[in-house]
């Protein structure tokens, strides 16, 4: 687990949040039905993303709002892809996921906003995912992962924001939702969907 000066407890001034890159759609709705099929609980505990900063608790969110504001409109869009299926195995589960193909934007993100937002987990080895199936029992996992490597999964997306999310625990046994989204500058934005197009 990676080093944080994060509070060891959730008190009640804090929110948990994390940052990622939520899915356009219909990729949104396509990935959202193979997570759903393949979670033991047929649920979503958060929307489809790739998740930039883990969860960290934050007491204060206009603070984040404003660097988060700040800090889009510096940015410009790009696209990215994720074609490769990969997985890895905890103690009990297991979990297949989508690599991203080009993600050194994606990492100099990451690594923005580590540098201009205080209190954020520093990240060792963390890993640019999208997560298609999770908490899968380790006897099934080669069997979802090959399933899911069938489908032959290519996504090709445009990175024109973040998103922020927060997590509700009246939801037993605790949701994420999204609580903003920071788009990146608009004319850059519409010169790259004319490209990309």
């Amino acid at each position: 687990m990676p080093k944080t000066n994060q509070p060891t407890s959730l008190h009640s001034s804090f929110t948990k949040y994390f940052i990622g890159l939520t899915l356009p759609e219909p990729e949104n709705r396509l990935i959202t039905k193979i997570k759903i099929k393949y979670h033991p609980h047929k649920r979503l505990t958060s929307p489809p993303h790739i998740t930039l900063i883990p969860p960290f608790l934050m007491p204060n969110q206009a603070y984040l709002n404003e660097k988060l504001v700040k800090l889009t409109q510096n940015l410009t869009p790009f696209t990215t892809e994720l074609n490769m299926i990969g997985s890895w195995r905890q103690l009990k589960y297991g979990t297949v996921f989508l690599e991203t193909k080009k993600s050194e934007p994606i990492k100099q993100i990451v690594r923005l906003l580590e540098e201009n937002i205080a209190f954020l987990p520093k990240q060792n080895g963390f890993y640019l995912h999208l997560t298609v199936a999770q908490r899968v029992p380790l006897d099934q996992l080669k069997q979802t992962k090959n399933e899911i490597r069938d489908l032959n999964l290519k996504l090709k997306m445009i990175v024109d924001s973040l998103t922020l999310f927060y997590f509700d625990s009246s939801e037993s046994p605790g949701v994420w939702h999204v609580r903003h989204k920071y788009p990146f500058k608009e004319v850059d934005k519409l010169k790259t969907i004319k490209l990309v197009r």
